[in-house]
């Protein structure tokens, strides 16, 4: 009877083993997961200052994924964002502030170019006919600081 619990015993330890050898293998290696999931990643610096942010939000609400790309001080440098009804790449100045924005929407892509204030200055229209009547029929548009065209071409 000792003898049959001491195999018993025996073959426990070396599943055991086994198990705790391959576990310590997989990780030695660098074992690689299938599939991550999370609601938000975040990739940080030596500081441990966030650097790339990507999250994603429940579109019902009218949220989306966004890609943000942050400068050593954590200022805003970058972002990509995919919605339901269109995308938006922007670039910010080196104070975080918006400067450039192309943004893909139902009444056609356009580009915006803002000033110091985060005001926009300039608009260039692909679909001039749609969309803000202010800059309506004009592909490209020069804005004051009020948002008022005072130049516009066609």
């Amino acid at each position: 009877m000792r003898i049959k619990w001491a195999i018993v015993l025996a073959a426990v330890c070396v599943v055991v083993t086994v198990a705790a050898v391959a576990y310590a293998a997989g990780k030695a290696t660098g074992g690689v997961p299938d599939v991550i999931r999370a609601q938000r990643f975040e990739v940080v610096d030596s500081q441990g200052r966030v650097r790339v942010a990507l999250s994603v939000a429940d579109e019902d609400t009218g949220s989306a994924s966004t890609l943000v790309l942050f400068d050593g001080e954590g200022k805003r440098g970058a972002v990509l964002r995919v919605m339901a009804n269109g995308g938006l790449f922007a670039l910010s100045d080196d104070k975080g502030q918006p400067c450039a924005a192309l943004i893909a929407c139902p009444a056609g892509p356009r580009l915006e170019m803002y000033d110091e204030a985060g005001r926009i200055r300039t608009v260039v229209l692909a679909a001039p006919t749609v969309g803000n009547a202010k800059l309506r029929n004009r592909g490209l548009v020069v804005l004051d600081e009020n948002g008022d065209p005072v130049w516009g071409a066609p």
